[in-house]
């Protein structure tokens, strides 16, 4: 990868593995709340759906995108679990985001912001829409995005955290702003 262009930006799909892994399981996306969205390097926007069950494996999850890339959706018949959109990451942050929605990115050098900050800077009603930024690569900075695209640059800690633990760390501020967890218990009573 070291002799590839931009070659600190490629070959981690690991990386995202461990992303998905730590928020499909949540109670937030389970409830529905979650939508997730991948931006491979080449421009391409994969939407996962919200009750897929991805391989607990890696080599298994490998072979699934390999065939998501390949065929566009996997499955290649019925409803897709994952799917490659025919869109660019600009008209679809703008579709989600709508007139009323958030937007931060998670990134080193962005203003820190405590989990409590973090909490009050989430909106108080689960209807409004907020877009996260993560980046899933390990070196460097976001390249087809901007962070003009964004309101607002965060950062959690003075050190380089793992994407999946960034990705864990949101999930369950918004989890707890919102109590989600006691709201599924009362559901099920």
């Amino acid at each position: 990868m070291t002799r590839i262009e931009d070659g600190d930006r490629r070959g981690r799909p690991d990386i995202a593995f461990f992303c998905l892994q730590s928020i499909l399981e949540t109670p937030l996306c389970k409830s529905g709340l979650v939508s997730i969205h991948i931006h491979t390097q080449q421009g391409k926007v994969i939407e996962v759906r919200k009750d897929v069950r991805l391989p607990r494996n890696y080599d298994r999850f490998v072979g699934l995108i390999e065939q998501l890339l390949l065929r566009g959706r996997v499955p290649p018949e019925g409803e897709p679990l994952l799917r490659i959109l025919q869109t660019d990451i600009t008209t679809l942050m703008d579709k989600l985001r709508g007139q009323d929605g958030l937007t931060f990115l998670a990134v080193e050098g962005g203003e820190h912001v405590s989990m409590v900050g973090l909490q009050q800077a989430l909106p108080e009603e689960t209807e409004t829409p907020v877009i996260i930024g993560i980046g899933a690569f390990p070196h460097g900075d976001f390249k087809m995005i901007s962070h003009d695209q964004f309101s607002k640059s965060i950062e959690l800690d003075k050190e380089v955290m793992m994407a999946w633990h960034v990705c864990s760390e949101l999930v369950w501020s918004y989890t707890q702003k919102h109590n989600i967890i006691s709201e599924r218990y009362k559901q099920t009573e």
